[in-house]
């Protein structure tokens, strides 16, 4: 660290003085500030025929420095459609006790119906940029019937 410090006071010292004072801010503030992390949650849905009817598949998937929160989880639930009966009102990932899940999340919501649909639901899961922020998602996931 001191041959580096050294090798950079020797650069300096060649510029002129308004301009290594420029230089030597920016650098030392790349040197010393913390990178942000960066990252963000996917999220994919898709409906997939079954011979009950169907049954709408979420993927959570983390990138970056995102992780997703195991404690709460997450939750999804079924919402009011024309012809769409949920098997199931909702279904929630959570492992209590534990601060993250281990990569990516599926949570699967059974319906029966071939009303016209759309079939929809909200998710409702939280995550966090590591050692940074957490924050909460929801989003109301609406997709046609296959096939309509």
């Amino acid at each position: 660290m001191r041959a580096l410090l050294s090798g950079l006071l020797l650069v300096l010292l060649a510029l002129p003085p308004a301009r290594a004072a420029s230089d030597l801010d920016r650098l030392l503030g790349d040197l010393l500030r913390p990178a942000t992390p960066q990252g963000e949650v996917r999220v994919r849905a898709r409906i997939e025929r079954t011979a009950e009817g169907g049954r709408l598949v979420v993927e959570l998937v983390p990138e970056g420095d995102a992780k997703l929160v195991a404690d709460p989880g997450l939750e999804l639930a079924g919402l009011d459609s024309p012809g769409i009966r949920w098997r199931t009102p909702r279904a929630k990932r959570v492992i209590p006790g534990e601060p993250y899940f281990d990569g990516g999340v599926t949570v699967v919501l059974p319906f029966t119906g071939e009303g016209p649909g759309p079939v929809r639901a909200r998710l409702d899961y939280a995550w966090c940029l590591l050692a940074f922020q957490c924050l909460f998602g929801e989003r109301e996931l609406e997709l046609p019937l296959p096939g309509r």
